[in-house]
């Protein structure tokens, strides 16, 4: 109802002649969250909550030709005048950026699920379940440090313009997360309820990793390049920051990039030939999938590397306007695909001498552009020949471009993650393990 309201407002000003063409996002959410810090369930910093919100953006064109962009919240409705009068004051030009779609076809995806609605509707019970689930595991061993969290969220966007469009989406996600001593988590973003056979495995698989990180001995070795692995959650961060930024059309437009307009026109070289990136945002019930983007454009499957050749920027309309191409999907879920894909316990015996990293901090403070590293790693396991024998805090030093593009990088298959690990090579400067 709001959003129908919200539109008449501007469909009026429209035929007032206030303002000439409009875009108009709306989001309509409602949620619930509870967590565990600690030996306190449900406290103060983590409460049973329930909430809602609306927010918003629009883009405006005036009669002269000019253009306002801004984010409103639910208030909108009852000072909309002001709203006009007060985003006018800030008008500027950009042709290229005044897109108003007309009606669009948009692929059918499945992306609510009933169960999850009704949990923020007030049938929490499961999702509390789960978060007493993930207590007792951590109590089981004995864990210092704790923070649990669940959450569930039940979501309308809509989506209207001055030229016809006007699309809604009902969408749903469910998640939780469990720290153990702040050392390793274990996590999940989905559609559904997750499934406790698939939590079970995962569990299982992340406390392996926390014994050792609790109770290995510690570590000292000589500085130097050595093989490195990447669990998937950190390989995710460092391929996003130092490849995916570098795709955004705006920052390729722009000459922000380290690729360059003509680099994707040529389709350049850029990673190792097996592998490929991928969005594929039309898969039913799939965290990354989507129906429309914030402007309105159709989800479809996008493919960005193909055989480690540049095929697409990240396009929106803008950018596809100033480059005379249409506008491509977009990376809510990145699918890094190889057909050199090894497994984890094949790659752990293939190593004489290496670490394991679990988390990485200051990658904000890299430049993507010249792919250079330097990362404080205070969570690592210490290989050798093939066998884990102690924890380290770390320092890994290079350059990404170079290390994924080498013939020893390996691709690692975890089966309960979406986006693979990494064993690169990489100069490693160890630190004293408190």
């Amino acid at each position: 109802m709001f959003a129908k309201n919200l539109y008449k407002k501007f469909d009026i000003a429209k035929k007032k002649k206030i303002i000439s063409d409009y875009r108009v996002s709306v989001l309509e959410s409602e949620s619930f969250s509870s967590g565990i810090t600690n030996k306190e369930i449900a406290g103060v910093y983590n409460p049973n909550n329930f909430s809602s919100q609306i927010s918003g953006n629009c883009l405006v064109r005036w009669q002269d030709k000019m253009i306002s962009s801004s984010a409103f919240n639910n208030e909108i409705l009852y000072y909309f005048d002001k709203f006009l009068k007060d985003i006018k004051t800030m008008k500027y030009k950009d042709i290229a950026g005044a897109n108003f779609l007309k009606q669009q076809k948009y692929s059918f995806v499945k992306l609510y699920d009933k169960e999850v609605a009704d949990i923020v509707s007030g049938k929490e019970k499961a999702l509390l379940d789960l978060m007493l689930k993930l207590n007792k595991s951590q109590i089981r061993l004995k864990t210092k440090l704790k923070g649990i969290s669940v959450f569930a969220n039940a979501s309308k966007n809509t989506i209207f313009t001055s030229k016809g469009l006007f699309a809604e989406e009902k969408t749903t996600a469910c998640g939780y997360s469990s720290v153990y001593d702040n050392k390793i988590a274990l996590e999940d973003n989905l559609r559904k309820i997750p499934e406790n056979q698939k939590i079970d495995k995962k569990r299982a698989f992340i406390e392996n990793f926390y014994s050792h990180l609790l109770k290995g001995k510690k570590i000292k070795s000589k500085d130097r390049k050595m093989p490195v692995i990447l669990m998937p959650w950190v390989s995710e961060q460092i391929f996003s920051h130092f490849v995916i930024n570098n795709l955004n059309g705006a920052a390729v437009y722009n000459k922000q990039s380290c690729f360059s307009v003509d680099d994707f026109k040529n389709k350049k070289q850029v990673l190792r030939k097996d592998i490929n990136l991928i969005c594929d945002p039309v898969i039913d019930f799939d965290i990354g999938s989507y129906k429309f983007t914030g402007e309105g454009v159709p989800s479809k499957k996008t493919v960005f590397i193909k055989h480690g050749r540049l095929e697409n920027q990240i396009l929106d309309l803008k950018y596809a306007k100033l480059q005379k191409t249409k506008p491509t999907g977009i990376l809510t879920k990145p699918l890094l695909k190889s057909d050199k894909e090894i497994s984890f316990e094949h790659c752990l015996k293939s190593i004489d001498q290496g670490v394991i990293i679990f988390d990485i901090l200051g990658l904000h403070t890299q430049s993507p552009v010249s792919s250079d590293y330097s990362l404080p790693c205070p969570n690592a396991l210490y290989i050798k020949k093939g066998k884990i024998i102690g924890r380290a805090r770390l320092i890994i030093v290079g350059n990404f471009l170079e290390n994924i593009n080498k013939d020893d990088l390996k691709i690692i298959n975890f089966p309960l993650e979406d986006f693979p690990g990494f064993l690169i090579k990489s100069f490693v400067s160890f630190e004293m393990v408190k």
